[in-house]
């Protein structure tokens, strides 16, 4: 008997994914609950315990374009049944959330509220949820301005706020949009960009790991603007507190640090003012670090201040990206993964 149960049918962002999990007779899991219930330290937990110890364990994810395409339930319904024709062998009868899948080859019961009923369509549910907030939190950083890694793509105001500053990423669903963004990043150019990214990325998730197999890493999403520093008025905001920010610079290709990386960076307030006493430029050592301090400006009527980034090495392409610290940090961390050309 399998459980079958998704997670992320209402976020604006990202896949729905959906797991199929097969208990083994007799075996029972302390604590599996619907993953609604549980925090995120005990769904991580077991996550763990399921995949130990479960007979059958199966993943299926369908990403943004094709929620775009065919609506969520329908993809729902489509990651369900992918998870389930992952176990082997197949199982002569599926329990799900109250969701009917039509032309199964086996019998199925719709449970309501199965979750809090079957405890193999709870530890499904728990599957399902870690692998999709693990997917959203690599996300992040490989489109940090989103915030992915806090709301996992859900409908926040941080989330809906930083949707009207830089309008959808290609992980966004186009439902998402409203008649002030335009919905063109979603396809075309832009997903392309990040297609064989988040491929990698999905595909590593859905084997249960936390990050991209090595030796990759996620590229650090750039800009289609090119450098953005202009010689202006002092920053009339930038009266804010002390930040520092840090990081290192590395390559996608090997996850290594790059030697000999030149970083420039600048910093804008709520208004785009830029001036010399908000900029600098040094060059990585050995370790590919970088650190520097910044008066940060204050946010203005709500819009947030902001640093952008240009980035380049010898053999890799030229990085210009951005990052909005949020508020109360006095310390970020942000690395630079440079493609190679």
């Amino acid at each position: 008997m399998a459980g079958v149960d998704e997670a992320g049918r209402g976020p604006l962002a990202g896949p729905v994914v959906a797991a199929a999990v097969v208990l083994r007779p007799g075996r029972v899991i302390d604590g599996v609950d619907d993953s609604k219930r549980l925090t995120a330290e005990e769904r991580a937990r077991l996550f763990e315990e399921i995949r130990r110890h479960a007979m059958e364990v199966a993943v299926g994810i369908i990403d943004a374009a094709t929620i775009d395409r065919v609506n969520i339930l329908e993809a729902t319904r489509l990651a369900m049944r992918r998870a389930l024709h992952g176990l082997a062998p197949a199982p002569d009868l599926v329990l799900t959330d109250w969701v009917e899948l039509a032309g199964l080859p086996y019998p199925q019961r719709n449970l309501v509220r199965g979750d809090q009923r079957s405890a193999t369509v709870a530890a499904a549910s728990i599957v399902a949820k870690v692998t999709r907030d693990r997917i959203m939190e690599e996300a992040d950083r490989a489109f940090p301005q989103y915030g992915f890694g806090r709301h996992k793509g859900y409908p926040t105001e941080e989330h809906r706020w930083a949707l009207a500053m830089h309008g959808p990423c290609p992980l966004h669903r186009r439902g998402c949009c409203s008649n002030e963004m335009s919905c063109g990043e979603c396809t075309g150019s832009g997903a392309m960009k990040h297609r064989a990214v988040l491929t990698a990325l999905i595909l590593a998730l859905a084997s249960g790991v936390s990050a991209p197999a090595q030796p990759g890493c996620v590229p650090t999403a750039a800009d289609d603007e090119g450098p953005f520093y202009k010689a202006g008025a002092p920053l009339r905001e930038a009266t804010g507190k002390g930040l520092v920010v840090s990081g290192v610079v590395k390559s996608a290709a090997t996850c290594q640090p790059i030697t000999g990386a030149r970083i420039e960076w600048w910093q804008a307030n709520p208004r785009g003012e830029y001036d010399d006493a908000h900029r600098g430029s040094q060059l990585t050592g050995e370790s590919g670090a970088y650190r520097f301090d910044t008066d940060f400006p204050p946010p203005y009527y709500g819009r947030p201040s902001h640093i952008h980034f240009k980035a380049e090495a010898k053999g890799y392409r030229q990085l210009t990206t951005q990052l909005y610290p949020t508020g109360g940090q006095s310390a970020v961390a942000f690395d630079l993964v440079l493609v190679k050309e």
